[in-house]
């Protein structure tokens, strides 16, 4: 079984799947995932730099994570330019590492991906969790999380499709409104009732 876990920046999306993965699951990071594949492709740091040009590069001359977060947040075009260069080899990654996991994990596999939706991966899965928070939330986890000013975490929010859009379409939807510990009773519950479905 292959969980699908989604939600937009400062959601608690990874938090989810950390717990997910404490409990038995086997976690496919498909944000960690990314930046292995494009930082350790000579090739695709070029293709990153001819199109968005030397200002995402860091001090030792290869492409810094958050400069170039920086640029692709700006605008809504240049995060689309980075996900067309990233679509491909990405896909191909995340799809090899679902493989993997499903080979060697005796428990569920838990996709942790914000574009779960965008690349049509909610067909790929058996499961579909989605779990939301207030904008207001959001920018407070997002700014403490990458050091960003109120404009910087307002962009990346602004900058990211609206999965409310998308609740229909999930099997558990969970509200991370409140605590840690709330949202730890609320994943055991979704949790426990994957588990349920997985006997069925």
């Amino acid at each position: 079984m292959i969980i699908g876990i989604t939600g937009n920046t400062g959601s608690g999306k990874s938090t989810l799947a950390r717990m997910f993965a404490e409990w038995g699951g086997t976690l496919v990071d498909a944000d960690e995932i990314g930046r292995s594949v494009w930082q350790n492709d000579a090739g695709l740091q070029r293709a990153i730099v001819d199109t968005f040009g030397d200002s995402v590069l860091g001090s030792d001359g290869k492409v810094d994570r958050r400069q170039l977060g920086r640029t692709v947040f700006s605008s809504r075009e240049n995060l689309v330019k980075l996900d067309r260069l990233l679509a491909e080899p990405l896909r191909s990654a995340i799809e090899r590492a679902l493989r993997e996991a499903e080979e060697r994990s005796p428990g569920p596999v838990v996709l942790d991906a914000a574009l779960l939706f965008d690349w049509g991966y909610q067909k790929r899965v058996d499961v579909v969790v989605l779990i939301l928070a207030p904008p207001g939330t959001r920018r407070a986890r997002i700014r403490t999380r990458d050091s960003l000013d109120e404009q910087g975490a307002r962009d990346r929010i602004d900058r990211q499709s609206d999965l409310d859009a998308r609740i229909e379409e999930a099997d558990h939807v969970i509200d991370n409104d409140g605590t840690l510990d709330d949202l730890e009773q609320k994943a055991r519950a979704v949790w426990e009732s994957i588990g349920d479905q997985d006997k069925e």
